[in-house]
């Protein structure tokens, strides 16, 4: 897990560069259809919110129901991408969700560490699992398999690539948006159909950056 978080920093120490410029257009298989990526709401919805994001990012937390909320739109999906920037503890947290997706128990995982108050560690998680009903040696087992931790990398590599370097980022019908959004603007961001921007990779204007949002 410590080796795991140090590529992780090691990785964004390198994507400072201005050459890694994002680009929805030249990402669209790895945003929108990675098969690894969980998916709430309507899966077949048209209505579709990428989220990034860290679960011991408070900011996070505090967005957690308003991103739930969208989910009374019957043709919303939230694709999640775990981004796990804030240490060690952060790793754990989204290795934890990955490995309880593997058991179809990602919802009730990913609300138990969005829902939870304080530091998140392996015994934690591991009660969470236990609490939730999943067979705790498969979930241990998917916490360490490299597979997980790829999963991450690729995930990792994907926000660089978009500039994403904060927590939380959304991808909203083709726009980026850095910040935490209430549900009110959730609302508003969806029903915007196309970028207003020619690099799709429009944010909030330069002078509210970056208020709420939690960074390495």
């Amino acid at each position: 897990m410590q080796r795991s978080f140090a590529f992780l920093l090691s990785f964004l120490a390198l994507c400072g560069s201005s050459a890694y410029a994002g680009s929805i257009e030249r990402n669209q298989k790895e945003i929108y259809e990675d098969a690894r990526s969980p998916v709430m709401g309507n899966p077949s919805g048209t209505k579709t919110i990428v989220e990034f994001f860290d679960y011991t990012c408070s900011h996070c937390k505090t967005n957690f129901k308003a991103v739930k909320a969208q989910l009374a739109d019957k043709n919303v999906k939230v694709i999640m991408k775990e981004f796990p920037i804030l240490g060690p503890n952060a790793v754990t947290a989204a290795s934890a969700a990955i490995a309880a997706k593997n058991q179809g128990k990602y919802l009730e995982m990913h609300t138990k560490l969005m829902q939870h108050q304080g530091e998140i560690t392996l015994a934690v998680v591991n009660d969470m699992a236990k609490k939730i009903g999943l067979d705790l040696s498969n979930f241990k087992d998917d916490i360490a398999n490299p597979k997980t931790k790829d999963q991450l990398e690729d995930n990792m590599k994907l926000g660089m690539d978009l500039k994403i370097y904060g927590t939380p980022s959304f991808i909203i019908n083709g726009i980026v948006y850095r910040g935490s959004l209430n549900e009110k603007e959730l609302k508003s961001y969806l029903s915007i159909r196309k970028p207003q921007a020619t690099s799709s990779e429009v944010s909030f204007p330069e002078e509210e950056k970056p208020l709420r949002t939690a960074s390495l």
